[in-house]
């Protein structure tokens, strides 16, 4: 079964109630704290808005805003994050979407929530980029897989 974005209105901040939690739940928070505290952590900038709405028990969206002090420039992210059942689910959704307009950036994992999360790298991440012919104006999408698989949309 594939998690798309319900069209409903999220909950907004909540920790899902423990007892109905399981492995992908408790991932899904664990990457997303690790996510935060990666970014509040760093030096270079400072996060202006966090906003986190649960959408359902294995995806949340994510709407921040960041100042980068080195260069003086504010970037607005919205980013939905999906746990998927399956490493073959996540792969489905990706082959599903029209990646045309993308190029695929990286195929390295950085490091990061999935690595403080896990303990180690992913099996497979892969980044599509897209770029509007605006340096500053950049759709990005992410995918990055594991055996509790996550997307980043």
């Amino acid at each position: 079964m594939l998690v798309a974005p319900p069209q409903a209105i999220p909950r907004k901040h909540q920790v899902l109630p423990q007892v109905r939690r399981h492995s992908t739940t408790l991932f899904l928070e664990n990457y997303l704290t690790a996510y935060k505290n990666e970014k509040y952590s760093d030096s270079s900038i400072h996060v202006q808005t966090w906003e986190l709405d649960w959408i359902n028990s294995t995806s949340a969206r994510l709407q921040f805003t960041e100042l980068n002090k080195t260069t003086n420039r504010t970037v607005n992210a919205d980013e939905t994050f999906v746990v998927f059942p399956t490493t073959q689910d996540a792969k489905n959704y990706v082959n599903a979407m029209n990646l045309a307009e993308y190029r695929l950036a990286s195929t390295e994992y950085t490091g990061g929530g999935h690595q403080n999360v896990k303990g180690h790298a992913p099996q497979i991440c892969k980044d599509y980029m897209y770029n509007e012919r605006n340096p500053f104006n950049i759709s990005e999408y992410k995918l990055t897989i594991s055996n509790n698989s996550i997307t980043s949309l």
